[in-house]
């Protein structure tokens, strides 16, 4: 049996491929993100200019981590209903990336998962992450039992 990862174990492991990637990563949990609980936001800009966030000229990455080790599509594309709101708010298939999306719109989204979790996934989730355009991080130790990332960019649909 596959020796579960922590979130803890997941984020340092994301942190430190997108550093090593140019990006910056910001503070966890900065207020910019009231009353959001990001997890990792990191961006890096491009042709060497400082931007705002939700600026041009600037990639922004967005990731979730998920630390299940069976992954159901049902438990992250799940139609959710507000009766409570003003017109009954319906969201298809919703899920911590629409979200994401919705207030940064100009950012990458993934979600980082452990290749134990990712052999245990089953065609359609990886379907649904193509269609909403959600990147997965692959996290798995190498023989040396140093993390190693693997980035799956969305397809186009």
């Amino acid at each position: 049996m596959a020796e579960l990862y922590s979130k803890t174990e997941l984020m340092e492991a994301v942190k430190l491929f997108l550093t090593e990637r140019g990006f910056i990563l910001v503070q966890e949990y900065d207020p910019i993100f009231d009353p959001a609980r990001v997890p990792i936001f990191a961006y890096k800009d491009v042709d060497g200019k400082k931007v705002n966030i939700g600026e041009g000229s600037r990639e922004e990455i967005f990731v979730d981590i998920i630390t299940e080790r069976r992954i159901n599509t049902e438990d992250y594309f799940r139609d959710r209903e507000f009766i409570k709101s003003m017109n009954k708010l319906r969201i298809e298939k919703a899920n911590s990336a629409q979200f994401f999306r919705h207030y940064f719109p100009n950012a990458k989204i993934y979600w980082a998962i452990p290749k134990y979790a990712i052999n245990n996934i089953i065609k359609t989730f990886l379907v649904e992450c193509n269609a909403q355009k959600i990147g997965i991080l692959e996290i798995h130790k190498n023989n040396l039992n140093i993390f190693v990332v693997k980035e799956r960019k969305p397809t186009p649909v």
